[in-house]
């Protein structure tokens, strides 16, 4: 009795090999598929078989966030007369460049421009404070001559 108990814990094995050989076939072939998409220099084609379009998505994302900013940044009467300078910075940040006079205008501008990019895009800080980064020594005046001994 003890070896017919055996013998059907074989069968049971045997009936699920087909089952898992075709797992792993199926699964094979998806991985060529995709890998030969994404290694085929053309990010965007296998974006086009995906239901979602996080590429083109973000891609969008970032120039409007940069109208919106620049927008919010004009409009701020504490920063009026500071030029700004918006750069992306990848996929889904912007780069804030600019001069301002005080830590306090640098913090009114990174949390105006944060909050006008919206949840999707970073900003990166790269305003500098008149007083704290300037150069030890100024830059030299292109109009000058070099003066040499």
């Amino acid at each position: 009795m003890g070896h017919a108990r055996a013998r059907r814990r074989e069968d049971d094995l045997s009936d699920l090999l087909p089952l898992v050989l075709t797992g792993l076939g199926i699964g094979l072939a998806a991985g060529f598929v995709v890998g030969q998409l994404w290694s085929g220099g053309n990010p965007r084609a296998l974006t086009r078989l995906l239901p979602w379009r996080m590429e083109e998505t973000a891609t969008r994302r970032v120039p409007g966030a940069r109208a919106r900013v620049r927008t919010a940044l004009e409009g701020e009467p504490s920063l009026s007369g500071l030029e700004f300078d918006l750069l992306p910075a990848g996929r889904h940040a912007l780069e804030l460049h600019g001069w301002v006079g005080s830590r306090l205008l640098r913090a009114r501008a990174l949390r105006l421009a944060q909050a006008a990019a919206g949840s999707g895009v970073a900003i990166v800080d790269c305003l500098l404070v008149r007083g704290e980064d300037d150069p030890d020594e100024p830059p030299p005046d292109p109009e000058e001559e070099p003066r040499t001994a």
